[in-house]
């Protein structure tokens, strides 16, 4: 008789089944099959999909094991059968909506009884392939166009939107860090943190050891390759470069005769570096980039030639650069070139890296933690509803806030909040603090002078608010 399966990965799956033939109809990848007879082994064999075998004698059980979870459609009895799905026709079809959530993503699973899939997204393009496709590695499908998918394998997809996380604010680790130390202006980069004291001196902490990897003086630094580039906080106009390994290596720059380097932010495998004339009476401003020692000069926007450029960060949800200019935020798409009217108005400026979600943009500093609307340009400061923040995050349509041992979340600009956790010391006895987003984590830094160390919160895909919706029409045997 036909038995159908969905294996596991690395579980044992039995079929209790008196026999001598058995023939794998279908599967997805290949597995592990013994048979036996009152335990005694009669077959043991590696088997993919067309496995026919006849066993010299009867078997009583069957024993499957796979590396990967899949789906199995096997034949196994007393009795040889011949099969071939090829020769069969479709008989059935349906129609339905395969939502994705961004990125790459599986739209279809194996079916077997699958004899064809034409897949459309009318609101634009997209990639399909195998598992883990993307822009670059998958075949792409213009807006509005229909794939055919003539085969019963998975279907994958990739769309350029990334995927909404939530915070689960249960689930989280504790890495503790040796010494009393203080963190502002966190920058990930893989599994390193680089951080600034009050110092300007810039600090390197492994995220899974707690492990402090480099000491030097660095200001507004981006990330860099496997490390970071930033201003030399001991040379008013030399930059500097920390590695992945926590060396340091110091670049003369060939302006510095006029050109004094301020903010530094990631560009195409090199850093942009926004700076101001040597002569600070007048500011006439400037960007210059940077990439493997060799330094261009770029043109900008009017606006910067009068203006004070401290900082500068690379948008993580639509890739424009915001730009502190005399404490005041504003927008650019090209990299300089053009500027947006004043976005955010903060008093003192920010020190705090912001975070970026497709809802909203923070901003934190020692008196003043905003939340800009993306869609509306509401402007929120939250300092009004919570008191003092000294950490302000926010993550797809949640906006999370540290204040003293409390963390709280809101949904509706913390018009209404909940409180999500409370540690059992204040998360920094100073006035703002490192709490940035890291790929599927939530980092929050703790310093109160008795103890240092990192928690770690874990984000998982919001998997009810999907970015496109595929037509799906399939037909089947």
């Amino acid at each position: 008789m036909i038995h159908r399966k969905s294996l596991k990965a690395g579980e044992v799956t039995k079929i209790a089944q008196v026999g001598q033939f058995i023939k794998v109809m279908n599967c997805e990848n290949r597995f592990t099959l013994k048979a036996t007879r009152q335990g005694n082994e009669v077959v043991f064999s590696e088997a993919a999909a067309g496995f026919d075998l006849t066993a010299v004698e009867a078997f009583d059980e069957i024993t499957i094991e796979s590396e990967t979870e899949q789906k199995l459609e096997i034949w196994v009895s007393k009795h040889k059968l011949s099969y071939d799905a090829l020769s069969t026709k479709a008989s059935r079809s349906s129609s339905f909506i395969a939502e994705h959530f961004g990125l790459s993503q599986q739209i279809l699973p194996y079916d077997p009884a699958q004899s064809g899939v034409k897949v459309a997204l009318i609101d634009r393009g997209f990639w399909v392939g195998g598992e883990g496709v993307t822009d670059e590695t998958g075949i792409y499908i213009p807006q509005g166009e229909v794939y055919k998918h003539d085969s019963a394998a998975p279907l994958h997809a990739y769309i350029q939107d990334k995927p909404d996380l939530v915070l689960d604010s249960e689930t989280y680790s504790v890495v503790p860090v040796a010494g009393d130390e203080q963190a502002r202006l966190g920058i990930v980069n893989g599994d390193y943190l680089g951080t600034t004291n009050s110092l300007n001196y810039f600090r390197v902490y492994n995220t899974i050891t707690g492990e402090k990897l480099s000491l030097s003086g660095m200001n507004n630094p981006c990330v860099y390759k496997d490390g970071w580039i930033g201003l030399n906080s001991s040379s008013s106009n030399e930059i500097r470069i920390i590695n992945g390994d926590g060396e340091t290596f110091d670049i003369l720059n060939p302006y510095r005769s006029e050109f004094t380097p301020q903010a530094f932010v990631e560009s195409d495998g090199g850093a942009l570096i926004f700076g101001k004339s040597v002569n600070h009476s007048s500011f006439d401003s400037r960007i210059l980039y940077y990439k493997d020692g060799v330094f261009s000069e770029r043109s900008s926007a009017a606006l910067f030639k009068s203006k004070d450029v401290s900082l500068a960060f690379r948008d993580s949800v639509d890739g424009s650069i915001w730009v502190n200019i005399n404490n005041d935020w504003y927008q650019t798409n090209d990299d300089g070139l053009t500027l947006s009217a004043e976005l955010i108005s903060m008093a003192t400026g920010s020190r705090h890296v912001p975070t970026f979600s497709s809802k909203y943009i923070t901003a934190c500093h020692n008196s003043s933690a905003i939340v800009r609307n993306r869609a509306t340009g509401e402007i929120i400061d939250v300092r009004a509803k919570l008191g003092t923040v000294i950490g302000l995050a926010t993550i797809g349509e949640t906006l999370i806030a540290l204040v003293g041992d409390k963390m709280y979340v809101s949904e509706d600009g913390f018009e209404t909040y909940n409180l999500a956790y409370t540690h059992d010391t204040v998360f920094a006895d100073y006035l703002f603090n490192v709490f940035t987003v890291s790929g599927n984590e939530l980092i929050a830094w703790v310093n109160d002078s008795t103890k240092t160390e990192m928690l770690k919160f874990q984000l998982t895909p919001d998997l009810t608010k999907p970015k496109a919706k595929f037509r799906v029409f399939k037909e089947s045997y």
